[in-house]
This record gives structure tokens, sequence and C-alpha cells, in this order.
């Protein structure tokens, strides 16, 4: 997996998780499957692309970061092609921004709902090589600590 061009480090921020081979390619797969049965939606090609995307993106949920072009050619489009959809679909954001998007929603749910568990061990779920990797990532994106946000969510920093 050291060589896995569709597993990617962010500045140093993630990690590859310590998934086989095998489950990696098992999420693809499940891409690829699902493809397969998208051919029957009323959908333009770039449409059933990006709406087959963001359920392989929301299925992940953050935990492997996807290449976009790898997942574009998993779906047999270009990016290019994966992009038009999203913005056809009137998706908010284009496909990368959601998945940091999926990616803060999965960290938000965990510290909201799992208060016993420490936030280090969450961070970890997610990827993240450290805590300061994750705080900054989460302060980018909620303009608060993951500490801050579970202490106004009733639990303990």
């Amino acid at each position: 997996m050291a060589n896995d061009p569709d597993v990617v480090l962010e500045k140093g921020r993630r990690r590859k998780r310590h998934l086989s081979t095998a489950v990696y390619h098992q999420l693809i797969e499940h891409a690829r499957l699902i493809r397969a049965d998208a051919g029957k939606l009323p959908l333009r090609r770039s449409e059933r692309a990006a709406t087959l995307a963001l359920m392989v993106l929301d299925m992940n949920r953050g935990n492997v970061l996807i290449k976009m072009g790898t997942l574009a050619k998993c779906l047999e489009v270009n990016l290019h092609t994966l992009t038009r959809g999203f913005a056809s679909l009137n998706y908010p954001h284009p496909p990368k921004e959601m998945q940091i998007r999926i990616r803060n929603e999965a960290a938000r749910t965990m510290l909201r709902n799992e208060l016993s568990r420490k936030i280090d061990s969450i961070a970890s779920e997610l990827g993240y090589e450290d805590l300061g990797a994750f705080t900054k990532f989460f302060r980018k994106e909620n303009g608060v600590s993951p500490s801050e946000f579970r202490r106004e969510c009733g639990g303990e920093g």
C-alpha cells in the first residue's frame, strides 16, 4: 500500500488508514457495482456519475482519502464530467469540497454522540496522525476546536 496512488497524504496531516489493499479495492468495487445498476437511472451520464460519487464518498466518510480523478475513472467518466454532474444536480459544492464536508460532518457527529471517547481516538479513526492536525482541520471548518465544540454540545472537552 506504500505506493498506492489512490490514497494520498495532505501536507502531512493525514496518514494512510490501516486498511488492507483488499478493503480499499472493495470500496472501489462497490462504486463499480453501483455504477452497473445506475444505468437504469433516468439521469444524464454526468449526473449519474455525480450521484454515484456522492454515494461512495458518503459511504467512505473520509476515512480513506480518495483522489477524485481515481473515483471518476472507476465511474468511467473524466473529472470534468464528474464536476459538471455535481453542478448540474445543483450540489452546493464540487466533488473535492463535498469530500471535505462529509469528513467534517463525520467528525462533528462523532464528537457530539461519543462523549465518553477521547478526541485523539476520534481523530485517529478519521485518519489523522495527531491531534494537532485534526484540531487544525476542525477549527478551519467549524471556527472552534473539537474540545470547544464538544463543550457546546454538553460534553467535556
